[in-house]
């Protein structure tokens, strides 16, 4: 239900949809999230659940939910987080065939989400990009232009938004990344995120001025997403953003700190 996790599974969703456009496919997860699939048109619905509160109130949200979900008779449930939640909704379900994620293996949770559908024999084996809405993209790009973006300069993401100090970079070298990459070519640096990054994101935009695109605090997850989609590079330290960024296929550049990087690490050639 976490907005890293949510993001890891959506290629694997999209190679789903490839391989069988004509079946109901849905997708149940924590309601901090429920934006991110939602943007994408892989889905014909998208359940919000409140994974908040105590242990005995998820659990009686989780009951009612499992009673709706088995009345829809599915004939697949993939789970796609393995804790206590997702596993008695998989129950619940009452479907015909089932798959879980493999929680604990050292590899990276891409491979393991795809296992995932291969075991329960509909996974691609390949990444397939994700088909954002297309007004949504246009929203994307309507907030860069109200930043001051012409449309034509390259944009490269910076996200210093690592939940712990030792997952950061010095915001020194973000700095110096960017001056040096001015001094190359036309260039607009975007941050995005929530109030949590707003004190390190008035630094940058102190040290690089009119190069920066502050939409810090200013974007749902959604619209995050979509902003996304016009970035030419995202340069970002182990965060939710980052898995938006990779499964988006944009190139991206992660920064790890003191964290299992084979757990995380995002795939493709991209990257």
């Amino acid at each position: 239900h976490a907005i890293g996790d949510v993001a890891i599974t959506l290629p694997s969703c999209a190679g789903l949809r490839n391989r069988f456009p004509a079946a109901r496919i849905d997708f149940a997860t924590g309601r901090e999230a429920q934006a991110l699939p939602a943007s994408t048109n892989l889905f014909d619905d998208v359940i919000g659940v409140d994974v908040r509160g105590s242990r005995w109130f998820r659990l009686g949200r989780i009951l009612i939910l499992g009673v709706r979900l088995a009345f829809r008779r599915y004939e697949l449930v993939i789970d796609l987080q393995r804790n206590w939640m997702s596993r008695l909704l998989r129950r619940m379900s009452l479907s015909a065939a089932w798959s879980e994620f493999d929680r604990y293996a050292p590899r990276p949770a891409g491979e393991r989400v795809e296992q995932a559908f291969r075991s329960a024999g509909v996974g691609s084996g390949a990444i397939a990009a994700l088909p954002i809405r297309s007004e949504l993209l246009q929203r994307g790009r309507e907030l860069l232009e109200t930043k001051g973006w012409n449309g034509r300069e390259k944009l490269v993401l910076l996200n210093p938004a690592g939940l712990w100090e030792t997952r950061n970079w010095p915001m020194s070298n973000y700095m110096e990344f960017s001056r040096r990459w001015m001094d190359r070519e036309p260039v607009k640096f975007v941050l995005l995120g929530t109030d949590r990054i707003r004190e390190k994101s008035a630094q940058l935009e102190e040290v690089l001025g009119k190069s920066i695109l502050n939409l810090v605090g200013e974007t749902s997850l959604d619209e995050a997403l979509a902003v996304l989609q016009h970035c030419s590079l995202v340069l970002t330290e182990d965060s939710g953003l980052m898995h938006m960024a990779w499964t988006s296929g944009i190139p991206t550049l992660a920064l790890f700190g003191s964290s299992r990087h084979d757990w995380s690490t995002p795939l493709g050639e991209h990257t």
